[in-house]
């Protein structure tokens, strides 16, 4: 996926300063353009690699803010950031297309501009179904949802809302009128809630009556924010926005509780509450499984000879190996430390050596990468077959095995 970012300025300082804080806030490449010129070649050469352009308005060879123009050509979104303001030029540029105007000059300005390309980027990956039996209505809010880049789905009634929500269940927003034929906002909002909670999906109800025991009544069905007919554009998406930034939030707060912070594995925490599930299944199916612990070899060694940062390196690597080697079906945690505990389903007996040795394979013939030089580096592997009465045990038994692989010389598997 494109993750460039154009930045059209004259000003050298200007040009460097929103180059760094793009660069310190996010993952995104930068091209830099001073001149109307420059920026039609790095779009001929890059269009298809930019997601997002910020723009100033006087250029030397474009006094006016000619370079709008040339970049909503290449159909990039546009953010234009200028010392120049009036409400006409805003007006202006607005209507033309750009995705919002922001004046220079505040540290908090630049905050709301960087804000701003990150909901932008992220959008792209955003399912946002409008429901309203006006067409017209339709069609002004999907032009302003698809100026911030989001896959846009159209429905005339709450009932064929509905039926495309079915369909597509990673839809992440509705915006929705109420008084639509066939199924009502409301009764769209209900059905929608039954499985689907307001931390995974945001609805946004519109609607031209403005009694408060409506928006009362959408809000208690399950509606995440409400809007009154007409509203401004920007009002609008600026409610969009905190909703799908408050949808980000939470994932972030519930994928941080799950897991490990330096290897991005699942922690210790998750793999108990949600192993034990699985081992349950497992065990009441009687299906072929396995559990696993597998241990860094000489760890304090490491951590004593290069010091706890290629320490926290070499953590990172072992664990990037093991979740490309393990199946999505397989539950792998870094249980602590350099120690990690796996459970591994639907695997006959007879291939749980093959299937675990390859993996120890691969880590031995793997290197840590650092500055100075590159580190080999090693695993012991303890595994069970036999699922005792709970987890726990089982893990022990796993536990046991690992101690006689680091015992009979390490770098081994032992079952």
């Amino acid at each position: 996926m494109s993750k460039k970012v154009l930045i059209v300025e004259d000003s050298i300082s200007m040009l460097y300063f929103e180059d760094s804080e793009i660069k310190k806030e996010f993952d995104f490449e930068t091209i830099l353009a001073r001149t109307k010129a420059d920026a039609i070649k790095a779009m001929e050469k890059e269009r298809d690699n930019i997601f997002v352009a910020l723009l100033d308005l006087n250029l030397p060879d474009a006094m006016n803010g000619e370079i709008v123009d040339s970049v909503l050509e290449y159909n990039i979104p546009s953010i234009v950031f200028s010392a120049i303001f009036s409400d006409g030029l805003r007006e202006k540029l607005i209507n033309k297309g750009v995705v919002d105007y922001v004046l220079k000059g505040r540290q908090s300005n630049f905050d709301y501009v960087l804000k701003l390309i990150n909901r932008i980027y992220n959008n792209r990956n955003i399912k946002a179904l409008v429901v309203d039996d006006s067409k017209t209505q339709r069609v002004q809010i999907k032009h302003i949802l698809k100026k911030y880049c989001f896959n846009v789905i159209e429905a005339n009634d709450g009932l064929e809302a509905f039926k495309i929500f079915e369909k597509n269940l990673d839809i992440k927003l509705i915006i929705t009128d109420h008084n639509m034929p066939n199924m009502t906002g409301i009764e769209l909002v209900e059905k929608v809630r039954f499985n689907t909670p307001q931390n995974k999906l945001a609805i946004i109800a519109v609607s031209s009556n403005s009694n408060h025991i409506l928006t009362v009544e959408f809000l208690k069905k399950g509606a995440n924010d409400f809007l009154v007919k007409p509203f401004a554009n920007e009002e609008l998406i600026c409610r969009v926005n905190q909703n799908m930034d408050m949808l980000e939030y939470i994932d972030i707060i519930k994928k941080s509780s799950i897991t490990d912070f330096l290897t991005g594995l699942y922690n210790r925490k998750y793999f108990f509450e949600n192993g034990e599930v699985l081992f349950n299944k497992l065990k009441s199916q009687n299906k072929d499984s396995a559990i696993a612990m597998i241990d860094i070899d000489f760890f304090k060694r490491v951590n004593d000879t290069y010091g706890h940062n290629i320490g926290d390196l070499t953590i990172k690597h072992i664990s990037t190996v093991l979740k490309d080697n393990f199946r999505s079906s397989d539950v792998l945690a870094r249980f602590g430390g350099e120690e990690f505990c796996v459970i591994v389903p639907n695997i006959s007996e007879k291939n749980i050596y093959n299937f675990f040795d390859r993996i120890r394979d691969k880590i031995e013939n793997s290197v840590v990468k650092t500055d100075s030089k590159d580190i080999k580096i090693t695993v012991s592997i303890g595994v069970t077959s036999n699922l005792e009465t709970n987890l726990e045990d089982s893990i022990k038994e796993a536990d046991k095995r690992l101690y006689l692989a680091k015992q009979n010389g390490r770098n081994r598997v032992e079952i």
